[in-house]
């Protein structure tokens, strides 16, 4: 109820409005009671005192994240914490590639995602070594499509860490994914499935290396394994459904193709990144029957 809580607010707000580095919580809270009632420019007004000190573009950042209905508008404050944010500060500059990073995620933006990674670029460039930045850098490669660039980022990320579970998954899903050295992509797959045993997705990138090693039986483990962890998982879902197609099992591959229906009818955005693939079993089962 945010009217409710801008009129808790208001009999403060001159003393709020005097001088807000002193009481930042409460600002913040009163231009979060703004930003829900529409009044997303007089918040920024309010807290632009804050954009001085570390911990209040901080402030400015969650509330990009959090608070900002619209993509358009958590931009607006994210670049104005970045333009405020000094060059050799770098932990700051690491926490605002975060943001971009997270923005593209909520918002499944590809141009945000180019700003995280113009950020992460410039970061690395003082911190050639920092891992969480390498991979941040791997992952918004490869949802951008640059594999060749993902995968020297993720190599670098195993150089200095070779145990390390989401870069070896990542790594693995990319070589599976142009068919070729699958022998490392199971090493690396099944490094991460024993480091991260609760890791639905995990298993289902080892399941997808062993369909593509032509291991039947163990992909099929792996796909069952994976929907266990997470039944809505609707990447292993489809792709156990292609499995059981190409075994002949055609009445199952449609079975488990009804229950992505229901999944992507309520969550339409999970199909996004495997569209290509649901299509081919569309197709497939379609003609089989």
């Amino acid at each position: 109820d945010p009217a409710a809580a801008a009129t808790q607010l208001a009999r403060h707000r001159a003393m709020i409005e005097s001088d807000v580095r002193t009481q930042p919580q409460a600002a913040v809270m009163l231009a979060r009671a703004m930003i829900a009632q529409g009044n997303d420019n007089s918040a920024r007004k309010l807290l632009e005192p804050l954009l001085r000190d570390a911990s209040g573009r901080r402030m400015w950042m969650m509330i990009a994240i959090g608070a900002s209905k619209t993509l358009q508008e958590a931009t607006l404050w994210l670049e104005a914490a970045s333009a405020a944010t000094p060059a050799d500060q770098l932990g700051e500059q690491l926490a605002i590639a975060n943001c971009w990073a997270t923005l593209a995620r909520k918002h499944d933006d590809q141009p945000t995602l180019e700003r995280a990674l113009a950020s992460l670029t410039a970061y690395l460039a003082s911190k050639p070594d920092d891992q969480h930045a390498l991979m941040l850098m791997g992952g918004a490669q490869l949802h951008l499509g640059k594999l060749t660039e993902a995968e020297q980022s993720l190599r670098a990320v195993l150089k200095a860490s070779p145990d390390h579970p989401a870069a070896a998954n990542d790594l693995a899903y990319l070589l599976v994914s142009q068919s070729r050295s699958l022998d490392e992509a199971e090493r690396l797959a099944r490094l991460a499935c024993d480091k991260t045993p609760d890791s639905a997705a995990f298993r289902d990138t080892l399941a997808r290396v062993l369909v593509a090693r032509k291991q039947t039986d163990a992909a099929k483990a792996a796909f069952e394994a994976a929907l266990k962890l997470d039944p809505d998982l609707v990447a292993a879902r489809v792709g156990y459904a292609r499995l059981l197609k190409s075994t002949g099992d055609s009445s199952a591959a449609t079975r488990e193709l009804r229950r992505v229906d229901q999944q992507l009818k309520a969550n339409p955005r999970a199909g996004k990144y495997i569209e290509t693939e649901l299509a081919s079993l569309r197709a497939d089962l379609s003609g089989g029957q």
